[in-house]
């Protein structure tokens, strides 16, 4: 593998990694703002991590991630 792909594969992982981490953190307050319990706003996690495991997190996809982060709770 060139040593380049392998840096920028990288890079993206650590950008996709504090997507994740960011969306988390949203996903938690939102769910506390509106009361639901923890196995609810676990569940939201997992249907967002389970949507962006078949999509893409580039710009060029449609979907913007608040909207999808709120469809999920």
């Amino acid at each position: 593998m060139n040593r380049k792909v392998a840096i920028v594969d990288a890079e993206k992982a650590e950008e996709v990694e504090a997507m994740s981490r960011q969306t988390v953190g949203f996903l938690k307050a939102l769910g506390k703002k509106l009361g639901l319990r923890q196995l609810g706003i676990a569940t939201a996690f997992v249907f967002y991590h389970r949507f962006y495991s078949s999509e893409s997190y580039t710009p060029a996809c449609n979907y913007v991630p608040p909207v999808i982060m709120s469809m999920c709770m």
